[in-house]
């Protein structure tokens, strides 16, 4: 996808700014970016992903997501916005061409009984024929596919990605 697509949306500033660059993926993890990747620096919690920019820059990651300044070599591309994990939901939407807005969801909130209440409506939807997926704590589960999460809640990026594959199977997610 070309970088002007990915960003179309997208209120920006950019250093060194070709709208026709080509885009294989997005990246927030710096031990598995690569070349033709867009890293996308996210300030977490325990880790501020800008620290690991130049760890991307060596392999072979030249077009980056930022909310600050940083000191990359000038054939880096640098995107500034304002909150890149906004970005990171935005750029993904793009990428994988707003799967979400071509199927149903459901969201469930509350403190307790969320997993147990989302396994129900699926069991409800499931016997009226219509496919459904779950994304939740315990992992993502639609047709006949189990997948296990790192994290309790999922970054965008991964919730995004997993949607064309529901669309496959005609899946309604419950979110």
């Amino acid at each position: 996808m070309k970088l002007n697509n990915l960003l179309n949306k997208i209120e920006f500033t950019a250093d060194n700014y070709n709208p026709d660059t080509e885009i294989a993926n997005i990246c927030y993890d710096s031990r598995v970016a690569k070349d033709g990747d867009i890293f996308v620096c996210i300030k977490g919690y325990q880790s501020d992903g800008h620290k690991f920019a130049k760890n991307a820059y060596n392999n072979g990651v030249r077009v980056f997501a930022v909310e600050k300044v940083l000191d990359l070599p000038k054939d880096a591309t640098i995107i500034y916005v304002k909150d890149t994990r906004v970005f990171l939901a935005l750029a993904s939407a793009a990428f994988f061409e707003y799967p979400a807005e071509k199927l149903t969801t459901v969201a469930i909130t509350g403190t307790k009984g969320k997993t147990s209440v989302s396994f129900m409506i699926k069991s409800i939807l499931e016997k009226a024929g219509i496919p459904t997926g779950v994304m939740g704590t315990t992992g993502i589960y639609y047709a006949d596919v189990a997948i296990k999460t790192e994290n309790s809640t999922p970054e965008s990026y991964e919730s995004i990605s997993i949607l064309p594959q529901w669309q496959k199977k005609a899946v309604k997610p419950l979110l």
